[in-house]
């Protein structure tokens, strides 16, 4: 929660300069980034002798980090988590920076973890009947920088000591008390950009599982860092958004095939074709298509069962409604950028009821008494939010 509180205070003291809605966003990612940092291990670096300092660099897309700045891919295994992993560390993260975020703003909330089909409840005990938001988490980050430890210059065995000139996957044998770094692009001029180093912290023991979020919670104090971590995230969002093959577009998740793929790059290990940078399965915020239709589906199935039970099942839930106003919808922290024209739009503005006697034509021939409920009451982002309900819309205003 502290690193929350700080990374929220980041975003008030930035947003007075710049009145960039994005910066909620860009500090999830680095809540994000935390989770992840936190497991670095010793295994998983690359080697880049670029440059007049040579680095260790641990990334989170199959790069080096430093050379795609310069237009050049060189392929490695990415550090990304898995897709549990992933959505583990969100349906976490999310919530809690939802909630801090609507304390902060003066409203009182709880949150309580859901269970099949719901993923979380946020609960208002302010109105009467009190009003409960279940929601289901689609979220993914859009980047998450690479680390860094500042390298010798390696040599290699030949007729003598040779430098060596070319990416190699490299061990940090000396993990623990290491002086880790985030490497942060920066642009110098239109087009061009380069990196820069900010320290992070050390990983003291294997057990020492918080080492990255008290580096981030210290950077994120200095304001150079996080004006240049910001300027860098919307720069990677505005890529992300036009699909421009630009280099910072190859730090951001689901960039997919590299452009123009390099006659070396990496062959599939499995199956035909070649490796990604970044695959679909990453896909930003709420922008994966297999999420946006799993996540109507769970919105529809909760609606139909909290807000209008089966005959059949109204005697066990008829106190539902005297109990409290449910509200239906879905959180991420990104909305779906790329995949809202095709997939959400037609369905926004979508209101339901059901009805049996399958007669019914227009709505003249519905039972004027009958409810009618909105498909999302809310489809909440911290880029954008949706909403056909009024208690949502006053509920979760960001900006």
């Amino acid at each position: 929660m502290d690193l929350i509180h700080a990374l929220l205070d980041a975003v008030d003291i930035h947003q007075t300069l710049t009145k960039n809605s994005l910066d909620l966003a860009a500090a999830f990612d680095l809540l994000i980034a935390a989770e992840y940092y936190k497991s670095v291990v010793h295994s998983g670096w690359v080697y880049c002798p670029s440059d007049d300092q040579p680095l260790l660099l641990y990334p989170y897309t199959n790069i080096c980090p430093r050379c795609i700045l310069k237009g050049k891919f060189e392929y490695h295994p990415a550090n990304k988590p898995g897709s549990s992993g992933i959505g583990n560390a969100t349906s976490k993260l999310l919530p809690l920076f939802i909630k801090t975020l609507l304390e902060r703003n003066g409203k009182k909330v709880e949150i309580r973890k859901g269970i099949e089909p719901v993923d979380v409840f946020f609960i208002d005990r302010s109105t009467l009947p009190v009003t409960v938001f279940a929601a289901e988490i689609k979220a993914s980050p859009l980047v998450t920088l690479p680390l860094a430890v500042i390298s010798e210059r390696m040599i290699e065995m030949g007729e003598g000591d040779e430098v060596a000139k070319h990416h190699s996957p490299s061990d940090l044998t000396q993990l623990f008390k290491a002086r880790l770094f985030i490497y942060v692009p920066s642009q110098q001029v239109e087009n061009v950009w380069s990196g820069k180093l900010y320290e992070l912290g050390t990983k003291e023991n294997p057990n020492d599982k918080f080492w990255s979020y008290r580096g981030i919670r210290q950077l994120v104090a200095d304001r150079t860092f996080f004006s240049d971590y910001c300027s860098f995230w919307y720069a990677a969002f505005n890529s992300y958004e036009q699909k421009a093959a630009n280099s910072v577009f190859w730090f951001t998740n689901a960039c997919g095939q590299p452009v123009p793929r390099p006659d070396n790059w990496k062959r599939r290990r499995k199956g035909q074709g070649f490796e990604s940078v970044s695959d679909s399965k990453s896909s930003v915020g709420m922008d994966r298509t297999d999420d946006i239709k799993k996540g109507i589906y769970q919105v529809l199935k909760i609606s139909s069962e909290g807000k209008q039970p089966f005959p059949s099942a109204q005697d066990e839930t008829s106190t539902m409604s005297e109990d409290f106003n449910l509200k239906v919808g879905i959180i991420s922290n990104i909305h779906a950028v790329r995949h809202f024209e095709d997939y959400l739009k037609p369905l926004v503005d979508i209101v339901w009821t059901r009805e049996n006697s399958r007669q019914i034509h227009t709505v003249a021939d519905l039972d004027s008494s009958k409810p009618v409920f909105n498909l999302f009451d809310g489809i909440i982002t911290l880029t954008q939010t949706l909403s056909r309900d009024d208690w949502v819309s006053s509920y979760f205003s960001f900006s």
